[in-house]
């Protein structure tokens, strides 16, 4: 019994000092630049809106340009308003991009894979990669409570 304790001691004792190799760090630095197109908006400020670029094509026409320089460019590229109906309230329509409307030029910064834009209220956006796109999804929270998540999918 006292040679099965030893043994067990020491096999203890063995696999806590072994060296542990030291974890790398595979992630690669997401290529964020480039040009990104609305993918889908749901919201619960004013109209109550869960909707996408299937339902609504007019919503990819919300274009961000990301430059490399860290300037962005964001521009509606549709000819026509984009307007989405509101969903299981009834009511409200909501305009998403109207022909002609001045383009919002502003900077952005990477951490990680936490975008970074002014116009967020300080909440980053997140880039993910499935399937070897990048989705980039917004939360912002407006300053009376309701909330906006916005998916972006980069061309």
């Amino acid at each position: 019994m006292k040679k099965y304790l030893l043994f067990c001691l020491l096999a203890v004792l063995l696999l806590a000092n072994c060296k542990k190799d030291a974890k790398t760090n595979n992630t690669a630095t997401l290529n964020v630049t480039g040009t990104w197109t609305l993918y889908s908006w749901k919201s619960d400020v004013g109209a109550i809106l869960d909707v996408t670029a299937n339902q609504y094509p007019c919503i990819a026409e919300n274009v961000l340009v990301l430059n490399a320089n860290g300037t962005t460019n964001l521009t509606y590229t549709g000819s026509d308003s984009c307007y989405v109906t509101a969903i299981h309230h009834g009511s409200g329509v909501t305009t998403i991009g109207i022909p002609g409307q001045a383009a919002v030029a502003s900077t952005w910064r990477l951490d990680g894979n936490n975008l970074y834009l002014p116009n967020n209220n300080g909440a980053p956006s997140v880039v993910t990669s499935v399937s070897g796109k990048l989705y980039m999804t917004t939360t912002v929270t407006e300053p009376g409570g309701g909330v906006i998540t916005t998916v972006d999918v980069k061309q």
